[in-house]
C-alpha cells in the first residue's frame, strides 16, 4: 500500500540479532499506524504479568502513513510498552524528526526485545548495528543527544532511565515521550539511545490531492485561534492563568484549585523571557519554546505541577526544575506530583524529611535524589502510588491507576474525570478532553448528563489520530478542517478508505483487553479519595452516586459489561 513499507523491524537483543518482518495488509486496514500498531502487536506478544522490566517485555517504535510526506502537524513517533509505573498498557508520543527518520530507513514499526549484556544504541541506517555506549552510560540527555547526533535523529535516554526510576522519559530534540517510565524500560535493557537515518522516499497515491489537502488543513490551522494564535504566541503555558480562573489549576496537592501566584508562572510571564518559539517538522503551530539561556521552556502540565500544585512560583526556579528533568529524563508531570505528595506527607508527619510547600531548593535537591535514587529520591522514583502503599496517605495520593494527575484539576469538570478514570495509560488528559466543550462550548462542566457518550467518542477519535499519528492539538482546529480533511488526506496518502471510527474504537478495545488481562476492572476506573471527598473554592467534589450511574453509561456506550469488559458481541464486531 503507498507510503506503508510493509516492514518491521525486530532486533532482539538477547540474541544481539536483528530481521524483518512483514506488516500485513490486514494490519494495516485495521489499526492503521501508531499506536494501533503498538496496542496490536503489544497484546498479541506480551504474556499476562510480564514483569515490565524485565527481558521479556519490549519496546515498540511505530510510525504511521501521515509520517512521511509533507502531511503539517503530524511529526510524532509512538513508543509502545507495558508501563513499569503502572504495570499496564503504555503510549507515548514525542515530537522532532526521528519518527520521519526512522520511516525513511525504511521500517513502518520497531520493536525491541531482551537484553543487551552491556549498555548499547542501536544504530539504523542501511544496516542494523548493535553499538558500544558503555561511555555514554551516566551522561545526560543532552549529552547524549550531542554525542550522537551526527550520525543521526537521536531517541535516548538520561540517568533516570538507567536507574530504572519509574516516572523516566525518552528525550529527544527537546520533544519527551514522558508518562509511564517509558525511559525504565529502555534502561532494562540497556539501550541508551536509538539512533535513526535513511534516504527512502514515500510514494503516494494521488501527490496534488494531497497538496491541495495539506494546504486546506494550513489554511485551518493559521485561522484557528488557538492553534494559529495562542499557541504560537505562548505555547501550552497559555493555559496558567485559564485554569486559575476556572479553578481547575492544581494546588499544593490538589488541596486546591487556585494558586494566588499564577500570574508569576504563566504563559505571560514567560513570554518575557521567549527568545523565540520552535516547532516539530513539519508544523506552522511552533509550540515549543526556547527561552532566556537557550533552554527548552516549561510547558502548561510543568508548570501546574512542579509550581503550583509545590506551591512554588519563582519562575526561575521551575526554569531550572524543567531543565533538570529533561536532562535527568524524568517526567515533570510524575515528578511534580510525586514531590507535592511529598510535601504533604511532610506536612502531616508521614515522614520524617521536612519538605515546604513553595521551597524551591527543596524541589530541585528532590528532582535530582530522584533521578540518581539517592536519600529519599529512591523512594520517589518509584511514584506517588507505591510511596502511598509504603508510607500511607493513600486518601490524598493523586494518581489513577498508578499514573500521576495531570495539571487539571477535574472537580472542575465532570467530563475530564470520567476522562482519567478511563484512561487507557491512567490518568491523562490525552486520551480525551472534554473540556473543551464544558469549558469552552455550550456543556455544563459539573453536569453528569451527556459526558459518557462525550468522553467515549473522543477516545476513539484519539486513537485514531494517534495512529496516523497527529499531533493532539489539531483537534482545536477541528471547528475549521475536521475529521473529513483528515479522511481526505489519508486516501491521497494511501488511495485506499479507511474508517477511523472504527478503528479508533478497535484500538481502545485492544487496550482495555491488554488491561484486563492484567486484572483491571471497573475497581480500577476511579478516582482519589480527595477528588470524590472533598471540594475546592470553585470545584465541586464528585458525586459518588452520579459518577457510578455515569460509569455505568460509558460501558454500556462501549459495549462492556457492568465491571468494564468488553462483551463477547463487541469483540466480534470489531473482529478482535
Amino acid at each position: 500500500m503507498f507510503e506503508y513499507t510493509g516492514k518491521i523491524l525486530r532486533i532482539n537483543l538477547n540474541k544481539n540479532e536483528s530481521w524483518e518482518e512483514e506488516l500485513t495488509d490486514e494490519m494495516i486496514q485495521k489499526y492503521m499506524g501508531g499506536k494501533g500498531f503498538g496496542a496490536k502487536i503489544l497484546y498479541d506478544e506480551l504474556k499476562r504479568e510480564v514483569d515490565p522490566l524485565s527481558k521479556e517485555n519490549k519496546i515498540i517504535f511505530a510510525t504511521g502513513p501521515f509520517t512521511n510526506n509533507g502531511v503539517v502537524s503530524a511529526g510524532k513517533n509512538v513508543v509502545i510498552t507495558k508501563s513499569p509505573l503502572t504495570g499496564l498498557f503504555l503510549d507515548c508520543y514525542f515530537g522532532g524528526g526521528f519518527g520521519r527518520a526512522l520511516k525513511q530507513t525504511g521500517f513502518d514499526v520497531l520493536i525491541i526485545e531482551g537484553k543487551s549484556q552491556n549498555p548499547c544504541y542501536v544504530l539504523i541506517t542501511d544496516k542494523v548495528e548493535i553499538k558500544d555506549a558503555k561511555a555514554l552510560w551516566g551522561k545526560t540527555t543532552f549529552e547524549t543527544e550531542k554525542t550522537l547526533s551526527s550520525q543521526g535523529k537521536v531517541a535516548c535516554i538520561g540517568p533516570a532511565g538507567e536507574n530504572l526510576v519509574r516516572i523516566s522519559s525518552i528525550f529527544s530534540e527537546g520533544r519527551i515521550a514522558a508518562r509511564g517510565g517509558v525511559g525504565a524500560v529502555m534502561g532494562s535493557k540497556l539501550v541508551k539511545a536509538v539512533v535513526v537515518s535513511g534516504d527512502k522516499k514515500s510514494e503516494v497515491a494521488h501527490g496534488d490531492l494531497l497538496k491541495k489537502e495539506v494546504k486546506i488543513l494550513i489554511k485551518g490551522l493559521k485561522e484557528s485561534e488557538t492553534t494559529g494564535n495562542v499557541l504560537p504566541t505562548f505555547g501550552t503555558s497559555s493555559l496558567v492563568n485559564l485554569m486559575n480562573e476556572a479553578g481547575m489549576l492544581a494546588t499544593k496537592n490538589f488541596k486546591e484549585g487556585e494558586f494566588e501566584k499564577a500570574e508569576d508562572i504563566s504563559g505571560e510571564q514567560i513570554k518575557k523571557d521567549l527568545i523565540r518559539g520552535y516547532p516539530c517538522v513539519p508544523c506552522p503551530i511552533s509550540c515549543g519554546r526556547i527561552i532566556t539561556g537557550n533552554i527548552r521552556g516549561p510547558e502548561f502540565e510543568t508548570l501546574g505541577l512542579l509550581g503550583s500544585n509545590c506551591g512554588i512560583s519563582d519562575i526561575e526556579t521551575l526554569y531550572r526544575a524543567n531543565y533538570l528533568c529533561d536532562a535527568y529524563g524524568i517526567d515533570t508531570i510524575s515528578t511534580g506530583g510525586t514531590i507535592a505528595f511529598a510535601m504533604e506527607l511532610s506536612e502531616k508527619g508521614m515522614i520524617e524529611e521536612k519538605i515546604k510547600w513553595g521551597d524551591g531548593k527543596a524541589l530541585i535537591m528532590l528532582i535530582e535524589q530522584i533521578a540518581r535514587r539517592e536519600g529519599i529520591g529512591n523512594l520517589l522514583s518509584e511514584g506517588t502510588k507505591r510511596v502511598s502503599e509504603k508510607v500511607g496517605g493513600k486518601e490524598f495520593a493523586m494518581h489513577v491507576k498508578g499514573m500521576e494527575f495531570p495539571a487539571y484539576d477535574p472537580r472542575g469538570s465532570v467530563g475530564m474525570a470520567l476522562a482519567y478514570a478511563t484512561s487507557d495509560r491512567g490518568a491523562c488528559h490525552l486520551r480525551s478532553y472534554p473540556l473543551a466543550e464544558e469549558l469552552w462550548g455550550d456543556m455544563d462542566r459539573f453536569s453528569y448528563e451527556g459526558k459518557a457518550e462525550l468522553v467515549a467518542g473522543m477516545q476513539d477519535m484519539f486513537a485514531s489520530l494517534y495512529s496516523l499519528p497527529s499531533c493532539f492539538f489539531v483537534f482545536f482546529a477541528f471547528d475549521k478542517i475536521g475529521m473529513k480533511n483528515y479522511k481526505r488526506i489519508l486516501k491521497a496518502i494511501t488511495g485506499e478508505e479507511f474508517d477511523l471510527d472504527q478503528i479508533g474504537e478497535r484500538i481502545w478495545n485492544t487496550t482495555r483487553l491488554f488491561n484486563v488481562r492484567e486484572g483491571v476492572s471497573r475497581k480500577d476506573d476511579i478516582l482519589p479519595d480527595r477528588i470524590m471527598n472533598e471540594s475546592t473554592k470553585i470545584g465541586k467534589k464528585i458525586d459518588h452516586e452520579k459518577f457510578q450511574q455515569m460509569l455505568s453509561e460509558y460501558y454500556e456506550i462501549r459495549g462492556w459489561d457492568e465491571e468494564g469488559i468488553p462483551k463477547k458481541e463487541k469483540i466480534k464486531e470489531l473482529e478482535l
